[in-house]
């Protein structure tokens, strides 16, 4: 079945009725799922023995069915542990059994599983009844996505500077990677409507999804507007494509100024907020909130495809660690809401101030009209665009490892690794005194550049 349709009306209508003619078709619209699987997707079956999990609710039931080790035979028969503000967490003797043995729900630790549905509603209140699944990591769960969706040969929509692990693994899919130009602030309806006019009209068919890092993007650090949100679902529902919303730094959005209240919980519309159709695959993760070490996270997706999501991690991970999700519950109960908002409000005060540092230590060290960036609103990155006289950022690598200062280039975050005049640096990891001295040497590197670029032109004129 074409998954393709077209919007039919009579006459000509101005561009604002013609979106409310196609909203209003939109939501009377019923997606089928099943055409956006990839080959993969619709081969894998739901694994047999763990189809035989709910018989064991069964009062009085004699199991002698799965190959569960007899909890008797744990090493473990408590895991506590001490919050930085010296709260004491402990998983009794039944936490700490059940966090070490397999688990037996497909979506999930039950308490946690239930925490993640009830902080969906709350906090992006989606109109779709989606559902939600604990992941081994926000990364494995993109692997997850790509592989329900795409087979070789389909075509995916990313930015054209991206997290540099989707496309590792977009890669070995033979999937085609439709990069969307960014160079004007980011991504907007204008260069997504562009590009897939233009798909339309050399007769290739309408990619399958557009992967995108909303908030604080990877590496640029730009933030998504509401309205740029609005205004690319709705081309997902003319166009008929799914949206997979990678927000790992959702949480990390910043104050809008130095001593300004951070946003806590405010944290603006989601494309899953918006989403009447169930076209949306929400990532989150516990990384960038809590720690990347759990490995824990959880997305949202229409039932039909969460299920498939579902019998995909039942024949790879096995789910996210069972103690980690416990400890991670732990932590959440202990907090509550409101602890939870205390605790984002102090790391979003952080991140804020050292991305202000950075760049006023960069302002300071580098040389005049050297660079240029768009301040960051959201995550850990500075997103520099070089302007000299190399043509190349990975040019200035050699210098700046001399120099003793490492970033990335801009090659890294483009699939097929284009020469180009950007650089991303990091500012959540190095204390006040190296991101002031990695300026500085990243300043010196850069004048360094220049200077032998002059030189090597003088000499060959």
């Amino acid at each position: 079945e074409d998954r393709h349709h077209s919007t039919r009306h009579k006459g000509v209508l101005t561009s604002e009725l013609k979106l409310k003619f196609i909203m209003e078709k939109c939501d009377s619209f019923e997606v089928d799922f099943s055409a956006f699987l990839s080959t993969e997707a619709k081969i894998r079956k739901p694994s047999a023995l763990r189809s035989m999990a709910p018989l064991l609710k069964i009062p009085g039931i004699t199991w002698l069915a799965g190959g569960l080790p007899p909890p008797s035979l744990f090493p473990f028969k408590e895991f506590s542990g001490t919050l930085v503000d010296g709260t004491k967490l402990t998983l009794d003797l039944g936490e700490a059994l059940q966090a070490q043995q397999y688990s037996i729900t497909l979506r999930g630790h039950p308490g946690l599983l239930g925490w993640v549905e009830e902080h969906t509603r709350s906090l992006h209140k989606p109109p779709y009844p989606h559902q939600q699944l604990i992941t081994a990591s926000s990364t494995f769960a993109t692997d997850m996505v790509l592989r329900l969706l795409l087979s070789p040969g389909d075509a995916i929509m990313v930015e054209d500077f991206t997290y540099p692990t989707f496309l590792t693994t977009v890669q070995p899919l033979g999937a085609c990677v439709m990069g969307l130009d960014t160079s004007e602030g980011g991504l907007n309806p204008k260069v997504v409507r562009n590009a897939l006019e233009a798909n339309k009209a050399a007769g290739l068919p309408t990619p399958k999804a557009l992967y995108v890092v909303p908030t604080g993007g990877n590496p640029t650090g730009v933030s998504l507007s509401d309205e740029c949100k609005r205004g690319i679902y709705e081309l997902a529902c003319e166009f008929n494509f799914l949206i997979v919303e990678d927000d790992p730094y959702v949480y990390l959005q910043f104050p809008r100024s130095v001593g300004e209240t951070p946003p806590g919980l405010s944290l603006g519309k989601s494309f899953l907020s918006l989403d009447t159709q169930g076209r949306v695959i929400r990532l989150d993760t516990f990384s960038k909130f809590v720690a990347p070490g759990f490995r824990v996270g959880w997305l949202s997706a229409a039932p039909p495809l969460l299920s498939k999501l579902a019998e995909a991690t039942q024949s790879s991970s096995q789910g996210a660690s069972g103690i980690s999700q416990a400890l991670v519950f732990s932590l959440l109960s202990s907090w509550g809401n409101e602890g939870l908002e205390k605790h984002l409000r102090s790391l979003q005060t952080e991140y804020h101030r050292r991305a202000v540092l950075l760049q006023s230590a960069l302002k300071e060290h580098l040389p005049s009209d050297a660079a240029s960036w768009i301040p960051p609103t959201a995550g850990m990155f500075l997103w520099l665009q070089v302007h000299s006289e190399i043509e190349n950022s990975d040019d200035l690598m050699p210098a700046l490892e001399e120099a003793k200062v490492v970033v990335v280039p801009g090659s890294k975050f483009q699939f097929q690794g284009e020469a180009n005049l950007y650089v991303r640096l990091c500012f959540s990891m190095a204390s006040d005194e190296d991101l002031k001295k990695g300026a500085m040497r990243f300043g010196e590197a850069l004048s360094m550049c220049q200077s032998n670029k002059r030189k090597k032109y003088s000499e060959s004129t």
